[in-house]
Formats: C-alpha cells, structure tokens, sequence
C-alpha cells in the first residue's frame, strides 16, 4: 500500500459521521485516540533502533480487546475473557513487541454486560434481559496492569463504533504496525467501498423510512476506496487467533464456574504478499485463481478447508 494510498484509507476513515447527532466527522472523536497511539508507537521506536539493527523489526500490534474475549465463548458456560486477551499480549510482548488493546469503556467498569451469542442469551435480549457479571480479582489485576503500563485504550461507543478504533489503527501505523482481530469488519469495509458516511452497520437501508447513504448519494468530502485497495489492506495488516482450551482439565477439575483452562494461542500472520492481481517487475503479472476460497476472506482463515491459492503468471513481450 503506497503512501497516498494509505492517506485515501485515513481520509476515508475520518470522514465517516458519527452514530449520533450531529453526526460530527469522526476525526474528531478519534484525535485523542491518535494522538495516545502514535505517542506509544513513537516512544517504542525510538527505544528499539539499536535492537531492530541486530534483531529484526519489532512491530506494533493492536489487539481487539472484545473480538479476542469472546473467542470459543458461544456456549452456555461461555463469557467474557480477558485472559484471553492478556495470553495474546504477553505472547508478543515476549517476542518484543509493543502491545496496544482498545477496549470498549463498558467492559472497563466493575459491572459489565455479559453478549454471548447462544440461543438462551439470544432468547432474553429479545425479551429486553441481560447477564451481567463483575470483574473477578484476577481480571482486576489484569487490566490495573494494562492501565499502570499505560496499554489499554477505553473506547467510548455512545457515538462510534469501536471496531472503528483498529480500524483507523491499522491504516496509521501501516507496515509498522498489526491488528489481532478475528473480525473481518464486514460493514466498515462495505461502508469503505461504497463511500458511506455513517458510522452505523444499517447505513445502506434503514426501517425508519428515511433514504440511506446510497439513495441520498455519497457527499463530496465521503472518499469511496476500491476492493482492491481494501483486500490488500486486510492482507497487510490482520492477524488472526486460534485459541485452544484444555477441555480435559476442565472437565477432571468438575468445577462448571471456574475458566476453561487456555491451553495454547496460534496467530496466523498476514502473508508475504497479497493475494491480488500484481506487477513484480515491468511487463510482469500475477493474477490469483480462487480455488475453494471465498474471494473476500482473509487468507490466514481457515487454512484447513482450502486449497492454496494458484496464480496465472504471464510476461508480455514487447514488439519492437
């Protein structure tokens, strides 16, 4: 992604208008966000020149704090994990790098409501009923922790969306930075290609009977970014977490309160390259043949059920 590129991502990002009247661009709401961000990137760069000179680059990595919560957590035991998230970031703190986690301002307060998608808990949000349930001492001193090193953003989303925040993180740091997320961001990106100014997921149709974005049309300072442009972003950036619990101790311990214990956590890295259409060298081009692969799936997901991507390789020769 070149730099004008990424300055068309950012300009998309901050044009988009808020959730709530007056709909302010949200640049705005995100300025002090940016600002806490690039001052912790800063800072870690300029303590880490000499290491990256012996021992390679440290990057800078985000964490969706609720995406990496809930992770395996649809089921009726299942709830809101922050020892999920804190396996993720010691994991690449030990390799060392900078660990930064956004996290909405509801889950940082002592009672939280519980958003577990199983049928029981759909059943009662239906019917206007929440679980809720306190932090444990052990979540205490994790996020005392987080917020003594200063790591841990609380995201307001009275106004934004919260995904917006590493989304806009992603697009800042470009190649010097990651986002751990097992979410694809469907309707950020969607809101990207199409040049849509809302912040809101039903920003393409609404119940209300008012015209959405698209019937309305996209105003002039709403930039609209190509799937291409898109899909080597994602490829760029995203770092996706499988997560494994020790269902055996789980189960000898007999205890249906306690956690399941966290056996082991995989991040599958973005790839060397993207997989879109490119040009290597002058005259040269490589064009990926989809086999079993969804075309606006992230390549590191689901390795398992495709095929490797092949790829159409051609020269065109000039005439002289």
């Amino acid at each position: 992604m070149s730099e004008l590129e990424r300055e068309n991502m950012l300009t998309a990002i901050e044009s988009r208008r808020s959730k709530v009247p007056p709909e302010n661009a949200v640049k705005e709401y995100l300025k002090p966000f940016r600002d806490w961000l690039m001052l912790r990137h800063k800072n870690f760069q300029l303590e880490h020149v000499a290491e990256e000179e012996k021992d390679g680059k440290f990057l800078h990595y985000v964490l969706d704090g609720p995406n990496i919560a809930y992770i395996n957590q649809n089921f009726v035991a299942g709830t809101f994990r922050l020892d999920q998230v804190d396996a993720v970031a010691k994991e690449l703190q030990a390799e060392g790098h900078l660990v930064s986690i956004t996290m909405p301002a509801a889950y940082l307060v002592n009672k939280f409501v519980v958003r577990i998608r199983t049928k029981g808990f759909k059943v009662l949000r239906r019917h206007g009923k929440f679980v809720t349930r306190e932090h444990t001492p052990e979540e205490k001193a994790i996020l005392a922790r987080w917020q003594d090193a200063d790591m841990i953003y609380s995201c307001r989303t009275d106004f934004l969306s919260d995904d917006l925040f590493w989304l806009y993180a992603s697009v800042l740091m470009g190649h010097e930075g990651r986002v751990v997320t097992n979410n694809q961001g469907r309707d950020h990106v969607l809101a990207l290609l199409n040049g849509y100014d809302s912040t809101s997921a039903n920003a393409r149709t609404q119940k209300n009977g008012k015209k959405s974005a698209v019937e309305m049309g996209t105003p002039a300072d709403v930039v609209s970014i190509s799937m291409d442009l898109i899909a080597r972003w994602k490829d760029m950036t995203t770092v996706n977490i499988e997560i494994e619990h020790d269902k055996a101790a789980y189960v000898a311990r007999g205890d249906s309160i306690a956690l399941m214990p966290i056996e082991s956590v995989r991040l599958l890295q973005p790839q060397v390259f993207s997989r879109v259409p490119q040009v290597t060298a002058q005259q040269h081009f490589h064009f990926p043949i989809a086999d079993q692969a969804n075309q606006n799936e992230h390549p590191n997901q689901g390795q398992n059920q495709r095929k490797r991507t092949r790829w159409l390789c051609a020269h065109l020769e000039s005439i002289d």
